[in-house]
């Protein structure tokens, strides 16, 4: 089968509305799971919205530059406001592959004081300085990790980030999982977690060869 060109993005991010305020910061790790161009599962990890930074929802740090919370949602919702990201940020993968099999989504309720925030700080500058020489590298690895290295944009650099901050996630709590079946379209997670219930959208589209 031939590959085509796949680009997931982030199209909602709805969390409990009676979630406290010290609690609303949110990093997401974002696990695709593919079927590359050599037949092979490979599965791409992404950390959004970096390594060293967070999607700040506290209402008490509206000033704060990384402050994206948005409209309540009934007495259930409260959610991140999609247009103050943009689409660099909102962009999941863009990828090579024969098909999509599935994608999951953490979210890690972000210990802003901890030491290990301080640590990503340093370790997401090193991160982005091995990007291209990351990718060079996993292009020459034999297998289906070599072969997603070389067929997804920024993959090298984003899974050994997903490996840092699982590493250093001692600092951060997981506050809710959820997966879905991929398909073309928009893909739903819905489901209870840390304060009450989240939803989120994934959107999964064809962009050509």
């Amino acid at each position: 089968m031939a590959a085509k060109t796949f680009e997931l993005t982030l199209g909602e991010f709805a969390f409990p509305r009676t979630l406290p305020n010290s609690r609303a910061n949110f990093r997401l790790i974002v696990d695709v799971r593919l079927v590359n161009r050599t037949g092979n599962f490979a599965t791409a990890h992404v950390v959004m919205p970096g390594l060293d930074t967070f999607w700040e929802c506290d209402k008490d740090r509206v000033r704060e530059p990384n402050f994206v919370r948005g409209a309540d949602e009934g007495v259930e919702f409260s959610t991140i406001d999609m247009s103050r990201i943009d689409e660099w940020e909102r962009l999941i993968l863009l990828v090579k592959a024969e098909r999509i099999h599935s994608v999951q989504v953490v979210a890690f309720d972000v210990n802003r004081e901890d030491v290990w925030n301080r640590l990503r700080d340093v370790v997401g500058q090193i991160v982005q300085a091995l990007l291209g020489r990351s990718k060079a590298v996993m292009a020459n690895f034999p297998g289906a990790l070599g072969d997603l290295g070389s067929d997804a944009l920024g993959t090298a650099a984003e899974d050994l980030e997903s490996h840092i901050l699982k590493r250093l996630g001692n600092g951060d709590r997981i506050l809710y999982r959820g997966a879905a079946m991929a398909r073309p379209g928009t893909l739903e997670m819905q489901g209870r977690g840390t304060g009450g219930r989240y939803r989120v959208r994934v959107v999964v589209n064809e962009v050509g060869n």
